[in-house]
C-alpha cells in the first residue's frame, strides 16, 4: 500500500503481513525496493505507542513482535532510530513476556488467537534483539 503497509485476509492487523513482506524484499528485493521498505520502515516508526508497543488498536505483545523484527531484520547496523524503537519495543516485550491475554487478530470463521504463534513471534524478536546486542 502507499503507507508502507501490506495487507492480507488471515491477520486484522497489518504488523504481521508487513513484516513478511518487508523482510522478503530486503532479502531478496534489491535495491529497486529500497523506497518501499524505507516507507514500511517509516510507517512502522510512526505507529509506535509512548509505552514502547506497537498495534493497530492499541499496542500487543504480537504486533509489537512483528515490528521489532522488521525494524531488526531491514536495518543495518548502527540504524539509530529504527534501533531506538526497537530498543523500546523490546523493553515493552520484556514487561508483558507473562502476559495471556493476548487480543484476537487471527480470522478464521472467526477471530481467535493462535497462542503458540503468538509467543514464538515475541521470543523470536526477543532473540534477535539480544543477537544484535
Amino acid at each position: 500500500m502507499a503507507d508502507g503497509t501490506w495487507t492480507d485476509k488471515w491477520h486484522a492487523s497489518p504488523y504481521f503481513s508487513t513484516m513478511r513482506c518487508a523482510v522478503a524484499l530486503h532479502q531478496h528485493g534489491g535495491s529497486a525496493h529500497r523506497a518501499t521498505m524505507a516507507r514500511a520502515v517509516d510507517w512502522i516508526l510512526a505507529g509506535q505507542h509512548p509505552d514502547g508497543s506497537f498495534g493497530r488498536w492499541g499496542g500487543t505483545p504480537e504486533e509489537t513482535a512483528y515490528a521489532v523484527q522488521t525494524l531488526l531484520r531491514t536495518s543495518s547496523p548502527g540504524a539509530a532510530r529504527e534501533e531506538a524503537a526497537a530498543r523500546r519495543g523490546v523493553a515493552h516485550l520484556l514487561d508483558h513476556l507473562s502476559d495471556t491475554g493476548h487480543r484476537e487478530l487471527w480470522i478464521g470463521k472467526e477471530l481467535y488467537v493462535p497462542v503458540h504463534m503468538v509467543r514464538g513471534a515475541v521470543i523470536g524478536a526477543l532473540a534477535l534483539a539480544a543477537s544484535r546486542g
